[in-house]
């Protein structure tokens, strides 16, 4: 359908290893840790896109600023429809529909 979703309530991926981790709480989490992830997408011209966390999250196409999670608190969500994005900058900063667009999220 074009649609794409994980989920999970259960991600400590460095449990009882690394620097940081809370031993006080009785499970050994590390909550010190980041992802990046870093892929090009085929932009097709009506692409939105929907992101949640429960901390910081930052989601950038072409090198912009497009969703801005910031902060600790609870489950926060936040999408951008990326034909609309791309009409606010500048022409050469814009994806071409029918070439690739770069995302990048932390």
């Amino acid at each position: 359908s074009g649609t794409y979703l994980f989920r999970s309530n259960a991600f400590f991926p460095l449990t009882g290893r690394g620097f940081g981790a809370d031993v006080t709480s009785g499970q050994n989490r590390n909550f010190h840790f980041t992802s990046e992830i870093r892929a090009w997408f085929l932009y097709r011209g009506n692409e939105s896109f929907t992101f949640s966390g429960d901390d910081d999250v930052w989601v950038f196409l072409n090198g912009r600023l497009a969703v801005d999670i910031g902060g600790e608190h609870g489950p926060a969500a936040r999408s951008v429809n990326v034909p609309a994005f791309f009409a606010g900058l500048a022409a050469n900063q814009r994806c071409v529909v029918g070439g690739r667009c770069a995302i990048s999220i932390f």
